[in-house]
Order: C-alpha cells, then structure tokens, then sequence
C-alpha cells in the first residue's frame, strides 16, 4: 500500500485501504469510499445521517426507523457493520443480554462528511469517543 508524501499523525485503515487521518492524501480511498456507496441503499445513508446526527442508536431504534421488522435491520446492520459503516457496542447487562448500541464506525464518518461536503474532522467524529 501507498500514502503520498505528507505528514501523517496517524495512519487508519478504512474500508481496507490504508489512509491519514491528518490528511486526505492517501492513494484510493476516494475510490474506495465510491465502491462502497455503491453498494449502499438510501436507508442505509440514513441510518449513518442519524448516527451521526444522535451518536448512538439501539438496534430497536434502527429497525423503527425503516425496516419491516426487527430481523431484517439486525440483518442490515451485519453487513453494515461488516462494511465498517457502523461499530457496534453492547452495554453490560445485570441479567441476560441487552440489545447491541450502533455508532458510527470510520467509513460511516467518511459517508457522511462526503455527502455533507465537509471533512470527517468537520464532524467532530472520533472513534475512540463514537
């Protein structure tokens, strides 16, 4: 993998491909963003909007927003976690187990400051706070 010449304070890995997070001038991940929104539907760029919008949702939350059932959205976030659009956290629980929290993961953040015309810093996104 290439990064271009350029001071770099940490380097991510987003959608496979190696990028700077001080900078946007890593080779491809422009390219990769675009494969990625490819295979995106309009619910999906939704659902990272209001990630972004409210930082945590319960998978319920997700599924009332636009699926049919509670199924198909644990479904849909699998893939969507899998694409590292959203990450994914499960509060302790003193009995049993409580449903799973989605956040915004790193290619969501680039998504969603693409479409917004701003840079993923702009968004006060973070992972170690998402």
């Amino acid at each position: 993998m290439q990064i271009r010449a350029g001071s770099c304070t940490g380097a991510v890995v987003f959608c496979g491909v190696l990028s700077c997070e001080a900078s946007a001038t890593s080779i491809g991940t422009t390219d990769r963003l675009w494969e990625l929104a490819s295979r995106l539907t309009d619910r999906d760029r939704t659902i990272a909007h209001l990630l972004a919008e409210h930082r945590v949702l319960t998978t319920g939350q997700v599924a009332d927003v636009g699926f049919a059932g509670l199924r198909k959205a644990q479904r849909r976030l699998a893939v969507l976690h899998h694409y590292r659009l959203v990450d994914r956290f499960r509060p302790r629980a003193w009995a049993g187990s409580g449903p799973y929290h989605w956040v915004l993961g790193p290619a969501g953040a680039a998504l969603v400051a693409a479409d917004r015309g701003v840079t993923v810093a702009d968004l006060a996104w973070r992972r170690d706070t998402a």
